[in-house]
């Protein structure tokens, strides 16, 4: 029993551990920093900004939690959507939550002293950071992320191979066209 235990833990370990490499890898660095940084980027929001500041931190703790259960519930609901069968409801839902999370984010970078002056909220947030620490240290993480590199690179010699035979290809047939290429 300990044995079945203990496999099933490394089962959801390795689920999770492949999840979060997959928010941080693809949804993350593809998608959602993008357009974070384009929000970030908004003359509005500098004035924003140091309008935000002003508020009482109380203020500035709310509309926080607010946005941020906001974006976390659209994409349990996104993810719920994929998982009865609406891939394509769902990962729009997901993408529509983007500039939500990305403003969210920006809050959270502009406010973050502000924020951790709550006990609690410094916490919750150091307590997730070494939560993510120990993630990226284990084991589990390690050869996901190696086994990731590979593919990528794999990925990237399986392309160049098939670029080359379609040059070779299209000289080919431009030479025997007659076509000066």
């Amino acid at each position: 029993m300990r044995t079945f235990l203990n496999q099933l833990f490394r089962l959801i370990l390795t689920v999770g551990v492949f999840l979060y490499i997959l928010f941080e890898e693809l949804i993350w660095d593809q998608v959602a920093e993008p357009i974070y940084n384009y929000v970030r980027s908004l003359r509005l929001l500098h004035a924003i900004e140091n309008r935000v500041k002003t508020f009482k931190p109380i203020s500035i703790l709310i509309l926080f939690l607010a946005l941020f259960i906001q974006v976390e519930a659209l994409g349990i609901v996104a993810l719920g959507m994929i998982a009865q069968g609406n891939p394509v409801l769902g990962v729009a839902l997901y993408l529509a939550k983007l500039p939500v999370a990305a403003f969210t984010f920006w809050l959270f970078k502009v406010c973050k002293d502000i924020l951790m002056t709550f006990a609690w909220f410094k916490y919750s947030y150091e307590s997730l950071e070494t939560g993510i620490a120990l993630i990226k240290a284990s084991a589990i993480h390690q050869n996901i992320i190696a086994l990731l590199v590979r593919t990528k690179t794999w990925l990237k010699h399986k392309i160049q191979s098939v670029k080359a035979a379609v040059m070779v290809a299209k000289t080919t047939v431009f030479g025997y066209l007659g076509f000066d290429h």
